[in-house]
């Protein structure tokens, strides 16, 4: 099976580790690609301050999880910074799902120029609040 997520994955924290923990479970000794917002697209999204952690660091956190997660998936990571980008990667990937968090309710940008499939996970709970970057940082 052919899994695309994509996300920043910001201080890696428990939310991404769920999220990117079903994508292994599902790509099962298949592919995973994983779309990682560029440095320069977290700054237009989250604001001055963010990221946190450069892509090289996030990048290699998302590594690191899914190679001790799933070692037999092919992992491969891509960077984009624009939502035309994104779109041409999710289209040329074919993928047979994309999953992403809910973070986001309009899914049009992640869904690539053909609607391929999504599925849409609900962001972890911590003491009734969502888990999110986000709320580590105010």
């Amino acid at each position: 099976m052919k899994i695309i997520v994509n996300g920043c994955f910001d201080l890696f924290h428990n939310g991404h580790r769920y999220l990117l923990g079903l994508a292994c479970d599902w790509a099962d000794k298949g592919e995973l690609l994983v779309l990682l917002n560029s440095d320069h697209s977290v700054k237009e999204l989250k604001g001055e301050n963010r990221p946190v952690d450069n892509e090289d660091i996030r990048r290699y956190n998302i590594t690191k999880f899914c190679r001790e997660t799933s070692p037999k998936i092919h992992l491969a990571i891509a960077c984009f910074s624009t939502e035309k980008q994104l779109t041409t990667m999710i289209d040329d990937y074919e993928p047979d799902m994309i999953i992403k968090g809910n973070d986001r309710p309009d899914v049009r940008n992640i869904i690539g120029s053909k609607n391929w499939p999504v599925c849409i996970i609900p962001r972890l709970k911590k003491n009734g609040e969502d888990i999110s970057t986000s709320s580590f940082i105010k």
